[in-house]
C-alpha cells in the first residue's frame, strides 16, 4: 500500500516501537482539507518528518510521522477531540491502532447509547477511562457541517477485564438527562459509527509490497489504486468510476439470515468458476457465518478468505490462488476490503457486498479498489443499518444514472412520511 514508506519496515528501523508512539493517526478531518492547511497546524507541536494523507479509505484521515516522541504526545494531547476546521477530530497514536488490529468484533468493544445530547467527545472518554485504559472512543455527530450529538457512543478498551468492568457499572449510570444504555459491539453497528476504518497497513506486519514501486520495476504503469491522490482527485476518481459501472444493483434484504439466503441463491445463479470469480464483502464479525453457508454449497477448496487477522504470508497465498483462477469465490471482511495491498492482481466478475460501510464516500471507493466496469456489483441494502445511506445513495445513483430500485425509493418515501406524521 502507498500510505506511507516507512510502514513496511518500521520495525527494523526503530526496533524499540518508538516509531509507533511517534506516529499520529488523525481521522474525521473536514472533506478535502489539503497538506498546506495541515502542515502549519501540525509543526506548531515539533518537526514533522513526514506528512500523508491516508489513501486505504474514502474517511479523511492523515498519518503524521513527529521527529521526537515528545512533540507526538503534545500535538495528540492538544488535537484529541480537538476542532480542526469546524470538525472534532480523533488523534491515535499507532501504538492503539495496533492494539485494536483483529479485535474490531471483541468484547473490548462496547457500545453507548442514549446518551445525552450535552455530552461531548473529552467527558465521554474521561467517563470511560474510569474503568480502564481507552484505546480509542467516540460520540457519533451528524454529518458535514452537523455536529450535533446523535445519543451514541463507542469504546474500545486495552483488557477484555477493563471492558467487562465497563458493561457492568456503566449501564446503571445516569448521566445528564439520561440513563445510559450499554452493550457489547456487534457488525451491525459499524455502518452507524464514521472515522473507524483504521489504516491496519500502516502498522509494521501489514503492509505487503507495494503496487507502485513493484510495477515501476517491471516499467509498467502504476496501476489505479497506486497512484498517490489527493482527497478531491480520489473522490473523483471514485465518481466517474462509479458512472462506468455497466451493471449496479442495490436491493433491500434485511436480517442476516435474509441476506445469506439471498447471498446463497446469487451465486447458484452466477454459478462461479475459474473464469467468472466471485467475491463476497461481509462485516468482519458475519465472515464466520458467511464461510459456514458457503460451504454447504461449495467445495472448500474453492473458496478463499482474508480478513484483519490473517497474516501477510497467508493473504499471499491466497491473493495467488485468486490470481490463477483456483478460488472461485473469495470472502472479503469489510474492514481490510478496500486496501489497495491486498494483492488482487484481477477483478471479479461478480461482487456482493453483504454489508455496505458506513458512508457512500466509503462505497464508492470499495468499488473502485475492487471491481472494474464490466463488473456485475449487488448491493443488499438493510434498511435497519442503512438507513441514514438512502439519500446520499439515491442521490449518487441518480448522478450515476444507475436504475433506481423501487423497493429502496418506497422505503424511503415511507420513511419520510413517517417523520412528517411524527
Amino acid at each position: 500500500c502507498n500510505l506511507l514508506g516507512m510502514a513496511g519496515d518500521a520495525a527494523d528501523n526503530d526496533e524499540d516501537g518508538t516509531r509507533l508512539a511517534r506516529t499520529l493517526y488523525i481521522c474525521d478531518l473536514r472533506p478535502g482539507l489539503s497538506e498546506a492547511e495541515l502542515r502549519p497546524l501540525l509543526e506548531n507541536y515539533g518537526e514533522v518528518v513526514s506528512l500523508e494523507h491516508i489513501d486505504c479509505a474514502c474517511e479523511e484521515a492523515v498519518a503524521v510521522e513527529y521527529h521526537s516522541l515528545e512533540a507526538a504526545e503534545e500535538a495528540r494531547r492538544m488535537l484529541h477531540f480537538g476542532v480542526i476546521r469546524g470538525k472534532t477530530a480523533r488523534c491515535l497514536p499507532l501504538s492503539a491502532l495496533e492494539g485494536m488490529r483483529g479485535k474490531m468484533d471483541s468484547a473490548r468493544r462496547l457500545v453507548v447509547e442514549q446518551l445525552d445530547p450535552d455530552v461531548e467527545a473529552r467527558g465521554f472518554h474521561g467517563m470511560c477511562g474510569l474503568f480502564g485504559q481507552v484505546l480509542d472512543c467516540k460520540v457519533e455527530l451528524g454529518s458535514g457541517d452537523d455536529e450535533r450529538a446523535q445519543g451514541l457512543g463507542f469504546v474500545h478498551y486495552a483488557r477484555d477485564e477493563d471492558a467487562e468492568k465497563a458493561l457492568s457499572f456503566l449501564g446503571r449510570m445516569h448521566v445528564g438527562a439520561s440513563s445510559l444504555s450499554v452493550r457489547r459491539f456487534r457488525p451491525t453497528d459499524m455502518p452507524r459509527f464514521s472515522g473507524c476504518h483504521y489504516a491496519w497497513s500502516l502498522l509494521p506486519g501489514a503492509a505487503v509490497e507495494d503496487d507502485r514501486e513493484a510495477g515501476a520495476d517491471r516499467g509498467e504503469e502504476a496501476p489505479r489504486s497506486a497512484r498517490r491522490r489527493s482527497p478531491q482527485e480520489r473522490l473523483e476518481a471514485c465518481s466517474q468510476h462509479f458512472r462506468s459501472l455497466e451493471y449496479h444493483h442495490v436491493e433491500v434484504v434485511d436480517g442476516m439470515q435474509a441476506k445469506l439466503a439471498r447471498l446463497v441463491a446469487l451465486l447458484e445463479t452466477y454459478e462461479p468458476n475459474q473464469d467468472r470469480q466471485a467475491v463476497v464483502i461481509s462485516a468482519a464479525g458475519s465472515v464466520d457465518d458467511v464461510l459456514g453457508r458457503l460451504h454447504e454449497t461449495f467445495e472448500a477448496a474453492d473458496i478463499g478468505v482474508i480478513t484483519a487477522s490473517v497474516s501477510p504470508e497467508e493473504r499471499r497465498e491466497v491473493a495467488a490462488n485468486w490470481e490463477t483462477g483456483n478460488i472461485f469465490v473469495l470472502v472479503l471482511a469489510d474492514d481490510i476490503s478496500s486496501r489497495p495491498d491486498l494483492g488482487l492482481g484481477r477483478a471479479p466478475a461478480i461482487l456482493l457486498n453483504l454489508d455496505l460501510p458506513s458512508s457512500v464516500p466509503l462505497l464508492l471507493y470499495r468499488l473502485l479498489e475492487r471491481s472494474e466496469a464490466s463488473t456485475r456489483i449487488h448491493c443488499l441494502f438493510a434498511w435497519s443499518v442503512d438507513s441514514r445511506l438512502v439519500v446520499p445513495l439515491m442521490t449518487a445513483m441518480e448522478d450515476a444514472g444507475h436504475e433506481m430500485p423501487a423497493d429502496l425509493v418506497e422505503m424511503w418515501s415511507a420513511g419520510d412520511q413517517q417523520l412528517t406524521d411524527d
